[in-house]
C-alpha cells in the first residue's frame, strides 16, 4: 500500500474539521456560516413535512381518529343536539352524518385539507363517494369534521349495515359502520 502526503488540504464533515496545517479564522467563519444554512435548510424541510403530514404524525399518546354518526336533514345539526348512534330507524332517517374527532399536535400553521368518504351498501357496493373541504388552526390540538349524505325526506335508506371510510390526501383515516334497522 501506498501513502499520499496531504499538506495544505481541509477534510469538511457535519461537525467537524481536520486540517493539515493550521486554519484561518475566516475559513472557520465561512465553516460555520455553510453549517447554519444547511441547518436552516434542513429545519424549513421537517417543518413542511410535518405541515404537509399533520394528521398522521405519530405519538404513542394520541387516540386513533374516532369515527361516529348521527342523524339529521339537510340542514347540519348543531354539535350539542346530536344524538350519536351505530343504529338508526328507516322509517325517520335522512341524512346520516359522520363526525370525525382527531387529536393531534398543533400544527404550527392553518391547515386547508379536503376529507373524501366513501359510502358502502350493505352489498359492499359503492352508495356515495363526497368530498369536504376542512381545516385546522395552527394552535389546535384537537379538531373535529363532519358530513353526511342521504335524503330530504325519511325512509329512503335500504335496510342493512352500512360502512363508511374516509380519506385524507388518498390514504385511509378510519373506517365504521351503522345500521338501518325498521
Amino acid at each position: 500500500m501506498g501513502s499520499k502526503k496531504a499538506t495544505g488540504l481541509n477534510f469538511w464533515a457535519r461537525g467537524y474539521c481536520v486540517s493539515t496545517v493550521g486554519l484561518d479564522e475566516a475559513v472557520v467563519r465561512q465553516y460555520i456560516r455553510n453549517q447554519e444554512k444547511h441547518e436552516q435548510q434542513m429545519e424549513k424541510v421537517l417543518k413542511a413535512e410535518k405541515i404537509r403530514n399533520w394528521w398522521k404524525l405519530p405519538s404513542s399518546n394520541l387516540p386513533r381518529p374516532f369515527l361516529k354518526f348521527y342523524e339529521g336533514g339537510y340542514n347540519n345539526v348543531p354539535k350539542k343536539q346530536r344524538d350519536y348512534k351505530a343504529q338508526f330507524s328507516k322509517s325517520t332517517s335522512r341524512y346520516i352524518n359522520w363526525e370525525l374527532n382527531l387529536s393531534h399536535p398543533a400544527p404550527g400553521q392553518r391547515i386547508d385539507f379536503e376529507i373524501e368518504d366513501v359510502y358502502y351498501r350493505p352489498d359492499g357496493n359503492v352508495l356515495a363517494r363526497n368530498k369536504k373541504k376542512s381545516y385546522v388552526k395552527s394552535e389546535w390540538t384537537s379538531s373535529w369534521h363532519n358530513y353526511g349524505w342521504g335524503w330530504k325526506t325519511p325512509g329512503k335508506w335500504p335496510l342493512g349495515k352500512y360502512r363508511v371510510e374516509l380519506y385524507i390526501k388518498g390514504e385511509k383515516v378510519t373506517l365504521g359502520s351503522f345500521e338501518i334497522v325498521r
